[in-house]
């Protein structure tokens, strides 16, 4: 993903705006597949300790944004968001 300032992102892209949340941040090192990613997200989610579960959007559907900065260019690392509430 990526931050546009005037609402409206250029074609391939579709707009979304990111609801109001507390976010997780993970790193993922693309060279060794989301897969291993997936499971620490999937193993904090359901032992950490502050009580944090994954926010389903308006319709139901989980979300997850990759976002991606300077770090993919030069590590190969992508940041995933994923919304969070208790």
């Amino acid at each position: 993903g990526y931050a546009v300032s005037s609402g409206k992102a250029d074609e391939p892209f579709t707009d979304y705006t990111l609801p109001a949340s507390h976010y997780a941040s993970f790193d993922v090192k693309v060279a060794n597949g989301y897969d291993s990613e997936n499971r620490n997200m999937d193993t904090w989610l359901e032992s950490n300790p502050d009580g944090w579960v994954m926010t389903k959007d308006e319709n139901g559907s989980s979300v997850a944004v990759e976002y991606y900065t300077k770090r993919y260019d030069n590590e190969g690392i992508v940041e995933i968001w994923i919304p969070v509430n208790k």
